[in-house]
């Protein structure tokens, strides 16, 4: 039995009539959801979606997603969202990746990206009268993918299985307290994995998602009105969506007094934000979570004690084991040694679509059990975690996963340069793209445009004579980080 679907009867029976998603001024209840998905999973099973056939979502943050996803679960199928914003190279790129399925678009003025399969919302949410039965899911089938950057240039889709989202929402509601009466400030995209903690531990609980526009990040007054008026009380937030809250002293406009948990995850939270959230919100928790998409969502949570001038990573969440590699694959059992960050047990992804060797690569066999290796460093001390940074030039900002080697190859690809390398300075959160050729910066950004999200952009793009090379010849990435 398909245990998400299972879940929201149960919670559609229990709290029909609450309020499920609030959209601007679209309230919907878990009935009306439920009702709504059940059309759109008709309308899907009639179009050749069963178990395993993807759903690609190309929409933006709305109610109709949120019907349209749980319409993917009814018809047993399995999403992935797609910003309508990203660059019509990326969308094939992932269609190319998936290669099956049907494409649903808010809009039926973008070009038909999958001839013969690609439908509008409108007419999906419409259902129709199919023929076809339904094959309904098993805990072992997928349930979404997320596509995250990929060192080769292309996107990489981490697979997820339904029985794995389950049991890790389980144990995240046990272990924040969510509860029916909880309303949930949702900020992450539906692209972006944060957001299945939002969806979902509303789904188990009967809980209320809000979802906040995208464009109220830019205007901190409209985000707080949006907290205030909807009297949300719990954030699972991205740290660059917190940052911008304090650096533009959203809580001096209006304070969300009934704010009483805030998560966050993505990034190292850089304390002296996180002192003004803490100040602004004396009654409200804070728990900063870790884990990369391949694990469902998060590994490990700590609850910020208030006192600290370094914020661990924390412990496992129940039915996970984390531990610590060193560089021959060896388990690291002594406190205060850095390794590999890697998690074995419950919810671990299925893997990456159609990279079997890359699965391979990440997902192994240790001690008998399957995990998955991080790529992050860290170390244990008093049976806590804490992050070191990444082992490889995998990096995260504004709360995505970004290879610099795709931006790399993006740069590359344009006949005007030369050769490219790409940089990251933690610390200013800024990448810069390092280019020998004839093209102009400004006609290289917009190039970039073209085939990549906005996000992994460089903040700086700076044309060289030459490359400086170390003494077998490569580039010198250490010079070029010291001139910026």
């Amino acid at each position: 039995m398909d245990p998400i679907w299972k879940v929201l009867k149960a919670t559609c029976a229990a709290h029909g009539d609450r309020t499920a998603v609030i959209d601007g001024d679209t309230r919907m209840t878990w009935r009306e959801v439920k009702t709504c998905a059940e059309r759109a999973g008709r309308f899907l099973v009639g179009h050749g979606v069963k178990p395993g056939v993807p759903v690609v979502l190309r929409m933006k943050k709305s109610w109709q997603a949120v019907c349209l996803m749980y319409g993917t679960v009814y018809a047993g199928g399995y999403y992935v969202f797609v910003d309508p914003d990203q660059p019509e190279k990326r969308l094939q790129a992932i269609l190319q990746t998936l290669q099956s399925g049907v494409l649903i678009q808010d809009s039926d003025d973008w070009v038909d990206a999958a001839p013969g399969r690609t439908y509008t919302a409108a007419a999906a949410l419409k259902g129709h009268r199919s023929l076809c039965r339904r094959a309904e899911a098993s805990a072992d089938d997928p349930l979404y993918a997320v596509f995250t950057s990929g060192s080769t240039g292309t996107p990489k889709g981490v697979l997820v299985s339904r029985g794995a989202v389950a049991q890790f929402i389980g144990h995240f509601v046990e272990m924040s307290g969510i509860v029916a009466d909880d309303v949930i400030g949702n900020q992450a995209p539906f692209d972006f994995d944060v957001s299945v903690k939002d969806l979902y531990s509303a789904c188990l609980t009967g809980a209320c998602v809000v979802l906040i526009p995208k464009v109220d990040f830019a205007m901190p007054k409209a985000l707080m009105d949006c907290l205030v008026d909807n009297r949300v009380t719990v954030l699972i937030w991205a740290v660059s969506a917190m940052c911008i809250v304090s650096t533009f002293k959203g809580f001096a406009y209006r304070t969300p007094t009934t704010l009483r948990l805030v998560m966050f995850s993505g990034e190292v939270m850089p304390m002296k934000h996180l002192k003004i959230w803490e100040d602004s919100l004396p009654q409200a928790a804070f728990i900063n979570l870790y884990g990369p998409s391949e694990i469902t969502c998060n590994a490990l949570y700590h609850r910020v004690q208030g006192d600290e001038d370094r914020l661990p990573i924390g412990v496992p969440f129940a039915g996970r084991q984390v531990f610590l590699i060193d560089a021959d694959g060896e388990i690291i059992t002594e406190d205060d040694v850095t390794g590999e960050i890697c998690v074995s047990g419950e919810s671990i992804g299925l893997g990456y679509i159609g990279r079997p060797d890359l699965t391979q690569k990440a997902f192994r066999t240790i001690r008998g059990a399957r995990a998955y290796c991080t790529g992050d460093l860290g170390y244990r001390e008093k049976g806590q975690y804490f992050f070191v940074g990444r082992s490889d030039d995998q990096i995260k900002l504004m709360g995505h996963r970004i290879e610099l080697g795709e931006i790399e190859k993006a740069m590359d690809a344009e006949d005007e340069v030369a050769r490219a390398c790409v940089t990251y300075d933690p610390e200013k959160k800024r990448i810069t793209g390092w280019y020998t050729g004839a093209i102009a910066p400004r006609q290289l950004r917009a190039a970039l445009k073209a085939s990549l999200p906005t996000y992994m952009i460089p903040t700086k793009l700076r044309r060289l004579e030459a490359f400086p090379v170390n003494s077998h010849g490569k580039i010198d990435r250490r010079k070029l980080k010291e001139a910026v």
